[in-house]
């Protein structure tokens, strides 16, 4: 009976603690495209668009996920550069 007990509380505190493995830190590889886009982005803010558009380009190309805002903002910006 204790064994059923110290299992039930084991498996109660296991699903608690659960939702906190969510909020774990970012990824060294995250973290650097983010300093890239950072990068791209004060190239186009000073009106290198030449510039900015590769390095937008070789920010988006490093996201796999489709759905990443940063992918998104990336591919927005590098076709802006084009435009200029």
């Amino acid at each position: 009976m204790l064994r059923i007990k110290s299992t039930l509380l084991f498996l109660f505190f296991l699903s608690v603690l659960n939702p906190l493995t969510g909020f774990s830190q970012k990824t060294t590889v995250y973290t650097h495209q983010e300093a890239d886009y950072k990068s791209a982005l004060k190239s186009f803010e000073n009106g290198h668009y030449s510039i900015a558009q590769k390095k937008f380009k070789g920010v988006y190309t490093k996201i796999e996920s489709r759905h990443s805002e940063l992918r998104r903002n990336s591919e927005y910006y590098h076709a802006v550069c084009a435009l200029k």
